[in-house]
């Protein structure tokens, strides 16, 4: 059957559709049959009403007093009102601005659905960590707006869809480790050479960043800190054998609580102290890493570029910083750390240690008491052969 414009058969009925250029400004759907040549014309009806309605400036919902809120007009109140750090508050309006705005800006935001939402979801080719961190300002806009449901928090994703997003995490084995402690080490010692060459801008900021990064990537390896709880640490919080974490800098932002607001005092290796009390040393209070400024270091940019460079001259497939806190947690579990313990040390739940962070790798693997695998069953024998059967 030809529906009229605007009118398009949709599962258990019909759905009437204004639009106003390229932008929905209405949609509706009625449940009915979308064969039956009545509820064709009730529904062609009832959108020439509307059609109506539209053109006179008045409400498209009944009962409500004023024309309905644009998506556009909804998002930047939220943005006004949420309370939230300048780097999020940056994410968030790009979020919008980029994704959401350009799809549903001048859509009233009641005819918004969790279908329409998917459908942009799907255009958008990223995974489902990169989708979730997009949906998280969207879901704010529509609690702005008191809708109830909130068309955006009902998004899931299949099991085979969340298998395919989980990918392994390479962790570095402890010759990589070495390799990459070396390359950084080697890196800081040539550019303290040329910098005394030849003193200029490039030389001693090559200089400055190689020192840092040397430290900096030690400290991820031995103590599995999150990189912004690495920039937290200062002098004072170090007594000799543990390190207390309690805040972090990051992105121009100091927080004086770790991401999990969880204070946790973290076993410092013996063969990482020397490294941590030259540094305490040389800084004698205050931040452990510092700027090129002399003030508190809070980008890690030039950090990531050293550390980059280290793989490229060792050799190795290059991952990220944050697998330095990974690793740690392999190590921990393949030389028998109580798995409560070491999930402590990295700020985690037991169950999220297990699940996300920790593996076994053999190479991590030392000497260990075997007698803990035997029966602890008193007066176990061997069972005695019967003769018989």
């Amino acid at each position: 059957m030809d529906l009229p414009r605007g009118i398009r058969s949709r599962g258990t009925g019909l759905e009437i559709t204004i639009w106003k250029g390229k932008h929905r400004v209405w949609r509706e759907f009625i449940r009915c049959d979308p064969q039956d040549p009545v509820h064709v014309r009730a529904a062609a009806k009832k959108l020439e009403d509307k059609r109506a309605r539209y053109r006179l400036g008045l409400p498209l919902i009944e009962g409500k007093v004023g024309a309905p809120r644009l998506f556009c007009e909804v998002a930047e109140e939220y943005l006004q009102s949420v309370q939230v750090g300048k780097k999020q508050m940056h994410d968030y309006r790009k979020f919008l601005n980029q994704h959401w705005i350009p799809k549903f800006g001048n859509w009233p935001i009641t005819d918004i659905q969790t279908s329409d939402i998917k459908k942009q979801l799907a255009r958008m080719g990223v995974g489902i960590k990169t989708q979730k961190n997009r949906l998280v300002p969207l879901r704010g806009a529509f609690t702005q707006a008191g809708i109830d449901p909130n068309p955006a928090a009902g998004i899931t994703w299949s099991r085979a869809q969340r298998k395919r997003e989980s990918k392994k995490v390479l962790r570095y084995r402890p010759d990589e480790r070495h390799q990459l402690i070396s390359q950084l080490d080697r890196m800081k010692d040539e550019y303290a050479v040329a910098a005394r060459q030849e003193r200029t801008p490039t030389s001693l900021s090559n200089a400055f960043w190689s020192h840092q990064a040397s430290y900096y990537f030690r400290f991820m390896f031995a103590l599995g800190t999150r990189p912004g709880e690495n920039l937290g640490i200062d002098c004072e919080d170090y007594d000799g054998q543990f390190v207390r974490i309690w805040k972090q800098r990051s992105e121009s932002v100091e927080k004086d609580h770790t991401k999990t607001g969880e204070e946790r005092s973290v076993y410092v290796p013996t063969w990482v102290r020397p490294y941590l009390e030259s540094l305490k040393s040389l800084r004698k209070a205050g931040p452990l890493f510092l700027g090129i400024n002399g003030q508190p270091l809070k980008y890690r940019g030039k950090l990531n570029q050293m550390w980059r460079e280290a793989h490229k001259r060792a050799g190795l497939a290059y991952r990220v910083p944050y697998t330095c806190r990974h690793t740690r947690a392999a190590e921990l579990l393949s030389q028998g750390a109580n798995p409560a313990e070491a999930a402590n040390q990295l700020g985690h739940s037991t169950d999220m240690f297990l699940k996300r962070y920790s593996e076994f790798i053999e190479e991590y693997r030392t000497d260990r008491d075997w007698s803990r695998f035997e029966s602890t069953t008193p007066g176990a024998t061997q069972i005695p052969h019967s003769g018989r059967g």
